[in-house]
């Protein structure tokens, strides 16, 4: 939000100094400017929301996560479904536009979503994590 608001500070005082300034903008260019400016600004909320609702929604914790699945309850399968599926789209847009920055950024996201079983009901099953590899034990010394 900080940033936004940043950027539309910025871009304000730029907009003011180049009306004080500069010749005025052909329209044609000032609306290819704006829609540059409107995709970056589409990127960044979709991006924050993304993060927003994944932070929220999923934690370190396994059973932190459990409990979160069963209360999701039969719609578990539903909502993973819909967040995989958008999650597929917009990864597929920033790979076409090159954006590796983002991608990276979202696939962090991604990755923050637990390994889990969308059953037949639509409940979630979250995988536990891995046994820790038992410590050896250290050879009696002479």
């Amino acid at each position: 939000m900080k940033t936004l608001l940043l950027l539309l500070a910025l871009s304000t005082t730029l907009h003011a100094q180049t009306l004080l300034t500069d010749a005025p903008i052909p329209e044609p260019q000032a609306r290819a400017i704006r829609a540059q400016q409107n995709a970056q600004g589409l990127r960044n909320s979709v991006l924050g929301g993304l993060r927003h609702s994944i932070n929220d929604l999923w934690s370190a914790d396994y059973q932190t996560n459990v409990e979160t699945a069963a209360a999701l309850g039969t719609r578990g399968g539903e909502l993973y479904s819909l967040y995989q599926a958008f999650f597929q789209s917009i990864r597929q847009l920033l790979v076409a536009a090159g954006d590796n920055a983002s991608v990276s950024e979202l696939d962090s996201l991604a990755a923050r979503v637990p390994a889990l079983t969308v059953n037949a009901d639509g409940t979630l099953t979250i995988t536990p994590p891995p046994e820790p590899e038992p410590t050896p034990e250290p050879e009696p010394t002479e």
